[in-house]
């Protein structure tokens, strides 16, 4: 994807936006993913490039935490937490990777791993298939900005893994989980 022009990467995203709400047409579907693994210390499994959608019956347990903690910063504060970490971030520059339009790369405040950066996007969205076909030119800016940091990242490393964190289905919401029900306004994606 480094190596992609800004216009195939965006193609790229919107293929991927319409593959994720297909599967999401699904009732079964719970949660659908994205990832990209790169090198072999990454999880890299062919010689050549791939990038995988998985669609699972189940929330992950690493996205059940992720709703639970903005469910409840938003009921405390009223606001969304990813929002709130962007804006943070973006006073503090030495965090700013780079902005683009409505995206900026971040650098989070404690990385679970070296060189983790977040894509944000300034607009609050919790789906990335709604961002990503009903939005062109947002999805130009994402691409370019995917791009670069990705360049970025393989200065510094041979391997990568690259992981779109998207809403669960809510077009068939769980009768277990209350989570469906605010999603809209206490999640947001990320890359």
């Amino acid at each position: 994807m480094w190596n992609a022009s800004d216009d195939e990467i965006g193609q790229f995203l919107r293929l991927a936006a319409e593959r994720i709400l297909d599967l999401k047409r699904d009732p079964r579907i719970k949660y659908v993913s994205l990832f990209k693994d790169y090198g072999t210390n990454s999880g890299q499994e062919f010689s050549h490039p791939t990038s995988q959608i998985t669609a699972t019956m189940f929330v992950p347990r690493r996205v059940l935490y992720e709703l639970r903690a903005g469910r409840e910063y938003f009921v405390s504060k009223e606001r969304c937490v990813f929002c709130d970490i962007l804006i943070r971030r973006s006073g503090r520059p030495s965090r700013v990777i780079e902005a683009r339009g409505d995206y900026v790369a971040i650098g989070p405040y404690a990385p679970r791993v070296p060189y983790e950066t977040w894509i944000l996007s300034r607009n609050h969205e919790a789906s990335f298939e709604r961002t990503g076909l009903s939005k062109p030119g947002l999805r130009t800016n994402l691409a370019a900005l995917l791009r670069r940091t990705l360049q970025r990242i393989r200065v510094l490393t041979e391997g990568f893994h690259l992981v779109l964190h998207t809403s669960p289905n809510s077009l068939h919401p769980s009768r277990t989980l209350g989570y469906w029900k605010t999603i809209d306004d206490d999640y947001q994606l990320a890359y």
